[in-house]
């Protein structure tokens, strides 16, 4: 019989595989742009931008 450690540390081995899997999911969707990490923000910050000067008079 499995303590409650026990489970707790499978349950937390296969959500760590789950999230391996995920990220390597999400950088092939991604378009890479030479640099590892975390772009995602700076993208969204440059579509503000450009989103700020189309509407400027």
């Amino acid at each position: 019989m499995e303590t409650q450690a026990d489970e707790l540390m499978k349950k937390i081995e296969e959500l760590q595989v789950g999230h391996a899997r995920l990220k390597q999911q999400v950088s092939k969707l991604l378009p890479s742009d030479g640099g590892g990490g975390h772009g995602g923000g700076d993208r969204r910050s440059d579509i503000r931008q450009q989103r700020s000067q189309s509407v400027s008079p």
